[in-house]
């Protein structure tokens, strides 16, 4: 994946972490380092301010050591778990492990899984959890699917939108949709809701 396609992923996912703030969600949000630009405005939504990011707590993690210790350790916190998890760059953690790239993903993966069924006992609600991968190996993908909703991150463009993207689920069946969103050169993304990045996800039509 080039750099604009990662940035943009890191947009996405810095749109939905002010979302969940601003819904008063505790919002952990990780990644190997702390970001150099700021991430793409997204049209129709709240942009990031003192007030908005409240309820986000960034933690940067340049290992999976220290990724995997995070995880296990919240079922030991005695103050306030995470309501909401955001992890940019899961294949990063993935590429470190001592192991073959399948393994390792499947290691995050179960991690993964038992920190959200010990949140999801006690918080009582399910606990979001989205990732991006800059990984496009395709039997490494049908392991992510196993435990997630994937979407790919396609590269194109028109006329009326010179730089442009569309999210595609990974179609068990052909009757899978296709959400579609543009990236203007004024580097802003039209979105109609961010929920594209949930397992329920819903149609953006393009502006």
């Amino acid at each position: 994946m080039n750099l604009m396609g990662r940035r943009f992923l890191t947009s996405l996912l810095q749109q939905a972490a002010v979302s969940y703030s601003v819904e008063c969600m505790q919002t952990t949000f990780i990644r190997p380092e702390p970001l150099t630009q700021l991430p793409y405005s997204v049209h129709g939504m709240y942009q990031m301010s003192y007030a908005t990011v409240q309820n986000i707590r960034y933690l940067y993690m340049n290992s999976a050591e220290k990724l995997i210790t995070y995880l296990c350790g919240i079922n030991n916190s005695l103050s306030q778990v995470p309501q909401v998890i955001i992890i940019d760059g899961l294949d990063f953690y993935a590429q470190q492990l001592q192991c073959s790239s399948e393994t390792a993903i499947c290691k995050l993966s179960s991690c993964l899984k038992d920190t959200l069924r010990y949140l999801n006992e006690r918080l009582s609600v399910t606990t979001p959890l989205l990732v991006s991968v800059g990984d496009t190996l395709h039997n490494h993908l049908v392991i992510y699917g196993r435990d997630f909703d994937v979407y790919s991150l396609r590269q194109g463009g028109s006329p009326s939108h010179p730089i442009s993207y569309a999210l595609e689920k990974l179609a068990i069946s052909a009757e899978d949709e296709i959400i579609r969103y543009n990236l203007t050169l004024t580097d802003a993304i039209c979105l109609k809701s961010i929920e594209c990045l949930h397992s329920d996800a819903v149609p953006v039509n393009d502006r």
